[in-house]
């Protein structure tokens, strides 16, 4: 695909089975700060943007309250159809196609928005202006990540410099700055509807075959590159055989992995 005509509808295109199969999970630790931050009195719905095939959608579901309900907004119909095809009938979760800059709720209709591992794509203004918008007095609005220990040692490490011999201009630090940081954490603070921001960290790790690992990466936007240089079958390969030098006794490797959640609260009036 020509990077001139990436968009944020076709940007995961034909990465939808592989992302669900491969992304690792969030700790539940994290998902429990989520779901205790809106207030007692606040519209039961839950608006996850960016929602992909649903991983941080379920889990965020599963620690709400059995009344609330979760409306997943994703624009990329492969990720949306994989999304929805995971929820029984009757379940407290739906999908919706829209954009993170034009949520289609009435306002303050919402007590929690959430955004996983997405926020980078957004024309962050617009979105912050969508969530003022539609989060009700003593709602929760909460960024979640899942970053890659890049600073890592062993295959992380050699995993990263070969994308950006391989891949320029891949960067490692394309999400979260060099210092390990981002420019989210000043933007919460910033906005005029905020009554307070918290901030959570777990480590974790992600273990996995050789196999695994190169299907990991492989889901990444940022790889449609590298498959592209050389065919999806060749590239895997390849992705493997670094791996593979990497294993333990077991023949797994690991990938080391900070989760991180931002809430920022609104004022109850």
């Amino acid at each position: 695909m020509n990077t001139d005509s990436v968009t944020v509808a076709n940007r995961f295109s034909g990465l939808a089975e592989g992302y669900d199969r491969h992304r690792p999970d969030y700790p539940g630790e994290l998902l429990a700060h989520i779901a205790a931050a809106p207030g007692a009195d606040v519209p039961k719905l839950a608006v996850d943007v960016g929602a992909g095939t649903g991983i941080a959608t379920r889990l965020i579901g599963a620690h709400l309250p059995a009344d609330w309900r979760i409306v997943g907004i994703e624009p990329n119909a492969e990720m949306r159809g994989q999304a929805s095809a995971r929820e029984a009938a009757g379940s407290s979760i739906t999908y919706m196609d829209a954009a993170a800059e034009a949520l289609p709720f009435k306002a303050v209709s919402s007590g929690l928005v959430s955004v996983a591992q997405a926020i980078h794509w957004f024309d962050r203004p617009k979105f912050y202006g969508e969530v003022g918008r539609i989060l009700a007095p003593g709602g929760a609005f909460a960024i979640l990540y899942n970053d890659r220990d890049l600073a890592e040692p062993g295959l992380l490490g050699a995993f990263e410099s070969l994308m950006e011999r391989e891949i320029p201009p891949y960067d490692r630090y394309y999400r979260q700055g060099r210092d390990g940081e981002d420019a989210q954490d000043a933007e919460l603070d910033a906005l005029d509807w905020t009554a307070s921001v918290a901030r959570h960290r777990v480590r974790h790790a992600k273990v996995m075959t050789p196999d695994e690992f190169a299907g990991l990466m492989l889901s990444r936007s940022k790889l449609k590159p590298y498959a592209a240089k050389y065919g999806a079958d060749d590239a895997r390969r390849r992705l493997v055989e670094l791996a593979e030098r990497h294993v333990d006794a077991a023949g797994r490797v690991s990938v080391g992995i900070t989760a991180r959640v931002h809430i920022a609260t609104r004022h109850q009036a």
